[in-house]
């Protein structure tokens, strides 16, 4: 009787160790990742009404022999919010009342960063006669704050966000990101845009016009 109750016990011992023996292990070719999606709210971008891109009144006064060789800079940059045209060359006089298109975006996600995408290229100012003019050299109010990564103050390292994207701060620098902003908590915005008229020096009189793009997108 004895007997057969170790054997019983014996038995018991076994199958209790089979039991805690794990069904499966992962094998060490085996890795396991992560994934992550994030629905942001869709921007909307307008115009502000009554704002344009415009460099008011110029007079050419080129007196050279072949005025169709030379062309003149008038500059449209915002001066401490204030439109401000420059025409630096004494053969053009700026003068009347001068505008720049203020764009707002709206609709966004709060606090999230966005970069303000400007025309790559020139675009083209007509009249009726057929005459064009050339803009370019295109700008906006949050060029000097470019997007780039913060840094811990005593360490230097890269900070990040609590989900790991990183923490965005305004640069002062042109050179270092694309010109973008951060939207406030309502996930709105706005920025102002700038360029450069280039005048020839036989210029047609006349109202010239033109149209031109801007887009913004999720840093």
């Amino acid at each position: 009787m004895k007997n057969m109750l170790r054997t019983g016990a014996a038995i018991a011992v076994a199958a209790g160790a089979m039991i805690a023996v794990p069904a499966h292990a992962q094998a060490d070719n085996e890795a396991t990742a992560n994934a992550k999606a994030e629905i942001l709210s869709a921007l909307t971008l307008e115009v502000e009404t009554g704002t344009l891109l415009d460099f008011g009144k110029i007079t050419v006064t080129d007196t050279s022999a072949d005025p169709s060789l030379n062309t003149y800079d008038a500059v449209l940059s915002d001066n401490l919010g204030s439109p401000e045209i420059t025409c630096a060359d004494a053969e053009l006089i700026c003068s009347g009342t001068v505008n720049m298109p203020q764009f707002n975006i709206s609709g966004g996600t709060a606090s999230k960063p966005v970069v303000i995408s400007l025309p790559s290229a020139a675009i083209t100012l007509s009249e009726t006669g057929g005459d064009t003019m050339s803009v370019s050299g295109w700008t906006s109010t949050e060029e000097l704050n470019a997007l780039v990564q913060d840094t811990d103050p005593v360490t230097g390292d890269p900070l990040f966000n609590p989900d790991n994207s990183p923490v965005l701060v305004r640069s002062g620098d042109a050179t270092t990101a694309a010109p973008g902003m951060v939207l406030d908590g309502s996930g709105e915005g706005s920025f102002i845009v700038g360029a450069t008229l280039a005048v020839r020096g036989d210029q047609s009189v006349g109202v010239y016009t033109g149209q031109f793009d801007v887009s913004v997108n999720y840093e």
